[in-house]
């Protein structure tokens, strides 16, 4: 288990008892800390000298780190296990949350697992994702396929894959990345509590992490449909970014990619898909008309979700 820290003192503890508290108890915690001011290198002293499998390492603050990328890969360089878990400073792993996503990576040959996700703090909602990996291939069109501090990846594969420090959105760009030569999955269960406030770093950063979202999504999107062109990127940009499409052609288009995404077998992803396309018509600012084909499409989109 890999847990990257940046002044993360508030809710490190519960961070690290949360892994500690683990059913698969045969791990380690490296807790690598990217230069905090805070004393998030003495919470994580503190645990060490009380159990063995917590091991801390120091990292030099770097100003120019725009995310936790950096100590993340260095915590991957000292992982010593057959599996690489991601922790977040401020999140609260499920007890059961290694057993039964290790046991999902070995019966579905996954190289990367997921999980279900339940926000708190400043939210209290589930966050949804596709469980299997074609359904996850479509939904990373819009978004990352999974909660970060749920990920958890071969080790191999993750050392020979390294994060990208130089971005926001590391976690979006390295799936997006990966998507095409690994097998991913989500497990069922809710094995992760996602905290929202307005310190973590995807809120500080918000407006970078989705101009980051825009261009990974531009990279995968090509290379997943290559025989597309910029008008069907544009038209999928703007469902995703939740955009106002300005025009029928833009928006039949917008459609036609969103009935093809929700293709795979998966109620969840065809309702999550039909949701987008009645906000995509709701957002439009051409006329559908009450008798046209993007209005039956709009009430069919409205009756699925």
């Amino acid at each position: 288990m890999v847990l990257p820290v940046l002044d993360g003192a508030a809710h490190l503890a519960e961070a690290i008892g949360s892994i500690l508290a683990q059913t698969f108890d045969d791990l380690e915690l490296i807790v690598a800390d990217d230069g905090s001011d805070d004393a998030s290198r003495e919470i994580a002293a503190g645990f060490a000298a009380r159990d063995a499998r917590v091991r801390p390492i120091a990292l030099v603050r770097d100003p120019a780190a725009l995310s936790g990328a950096r100590a993340d890969n260095a915590a991957v360089g000292e992982a010593r296990g057959d599996f690489v878990a991601r922790m977040d400073q401020d999140d609260v792993a499920h007890p059961d949350r290694l057993a039964a996503q290790i046991a999902l990576m070995e019966a579905e040959g996954l190289d990367v697992c997921g999980a279900q996700a339940m926000c708190c703090g400043d939210r209290d909602d589930p966050i949804w994702f596709p469980e299997r990996h074609d359904a996850v291939l479509c939904e990373l069109v819009f978004r990352p396929a999974m909660v970060h501090a749920s990920q958890t990846t071969r080790a191999e594969l993750r050392r020979a894959a390294p994060l990208d420090p130089a971005i926001v959105a590391e976690d979006y760009e390295w799936q997006t990345r990966m998507a095409g030569r690994l097998k991913f999955g989500n497990a069922s269960q809710t094995l992760v509590r996602y905290r929202i406030h307005a310190a973590q770093g995807s809120q500080v950063r918000r407006a970078q992490m989705l101009r980051d979202w825009s261009r990974f999504r531009f990279r995968y999107f090509f290379e997943r449909f290559p025989e597309a062109g910029l008008e069907d990127f544009r038209a999928v940009n703007l469902v995703a970014t939740r955009g106002a499409i300005g025009s029928a052609d833009a928006l039949e288009r917008a459609g036609a990619w969103l009935a093809r995404l929700a293709a795979p077998d998966d109620p969840r992803l065809k309702a999550r898909m039909a949701r987008r396309w009645a906000d995509a018509c709701e957002r439009a600012t051409v006329d559908i008309g009450p008798r046209s084909r993007l209005a039956v499409r709009y009430r069919e989109a409205i009756g699925a979700c």
